[in-house]
């Protein structure tokens, strides 16, 4: 199954010189609704405008919706409508989602939530004692992310992650799958501004990074199902990631002491054997080279810890 997230932008978000690098680097798709990013748009212009600690961020605005569009041409985001259709599972009628309906849904999250930091800052913010603009719109566009998450999940069957600004737990769209997804996200660092979107779709795409992914999915696939609590398994994971780079450095060192011997004694051999015009012995030489070569990727293969190899290879990718 397809990790698919959903993420409704701040006009702050449209000014990110980073946008949506982390996430694309995990997830395979990111749903973004469309009324919201329009509106989020004539945001970004207006701050622009009227605000000096934005004015310098034309050419960033400008970027950002020309990589929306390149991530929607190459299928890692979609453009989705607010109000979109969904079929009801009871009658198998089609319904229009509508979000002055859905007050009574968050409604009832929010008891269920009274002590999390998003159910506190809602209500401040119905108050008027939120004190910047950016805030509220964070709450506004977690509340679009996380209604349209519920719904789909419930109606659609889909399993849709919500990237919020705002931490919370205990609701609908906050599994203990969504929980160590949220903890690993956050672990993947954040591309440099200088990473170009072809390295890092590259990157993505290859196959040593696919399969590495696969083994990731399937170990947070796997402990999400188990009775570890959430703190249990972030230490899992930070020990297994540590336990990872020791045994690749050792790996790596081993591998490097081998391959000089290997090198050596070959060119020793390759240069005997040209000057007596021994071809097949020189292709044998140069066959154990390559040998070595796949000895080494085969072990690394199964190296402790490989579950989070992603993670590490994403640290440590050249930017």
């Amino acid at each position: 199954m397809s990790r698919v997230a959903i993420k409704a932008f701040t006009f702050a978000d449209l000014l990110n010189e980073s946008i949506l690098k982390q996430e694309i680097l995990f997830f395979d798709k990111v749903l973004v609704p469309k009324e919201k990013l329009i509106a989020s748009k004539t945001f970004a212009e207006l701050a622009i405008r009227s605000l000096p600690r934005f004015s310098h961020c034309v050419s960033t605005l400008q970027s950002n919706l020309n990589t929306l569009e390149y991530l929607q041409d190459i299928g890692s985001v979609e453009l989705i409508s607010q109000h979109e259709v969904y079929i009801d599972p009871f009658n198998n009628t089609k319904n229009l989602i509508n979000f002055n309906d859905l007050k009574n849904v968050l409604d009832s999250t929010i008891k269920r939530t009274e002590n999390s930091g998003f159910a506190k800052q809602l209500k401040d913010s119905n108050k008027k004692t939120v004190e910047t603009t950016l805030e509220i719109e964070k709450i506004n566009c977690d509340y679009i992310s996380r209604m349209i998450a519920i719904k789909r999940n419930f109606y659609n069957q889909e399993i849709i992650f919500p990237l919020l600004d705002i931490e919370m737990s205990g609701s609908e769209t906050f599994t203990k799958k969504n929980e160590v997804y949220r903890f690993i996200l956050s672990d993947i660092a954040i591309p440099t501004t200088s990473t170009s979107w072809k390295n890092i779709v590259e990157f993505k795409n290859s196959q040593e990074s696919k399969r590495k992914l696969y083994h990731l999915i399937d170990w947070v696939n796997t402990i999400s199902h188990s009775e570890m609590a959430i703190n249990e398994i972030i230490d899992r994971y930070r020990f297994l990631y540590a336990e990872y780079e020791h045994q690749l450095n050792l790996h790596q060192m081993k591998y490097k002491k081998s391959t000089l011997e290997v090198v050596v004694n070959t060119t020793l051999e390759i240069i005997e054997n040209a000057l007596k015009l021994k071809i097949s012995k020189i292709a044998k030489a140069l066959f154990s080279i390559k040998t070595a070569e796949i000895g080494m990727m085969e072990e690394e293969a199964n190296i402790f810890g490989r579950e989070v190899a992603y993670i590490f290879d994403v640290k440590n990718a050249k930017q």
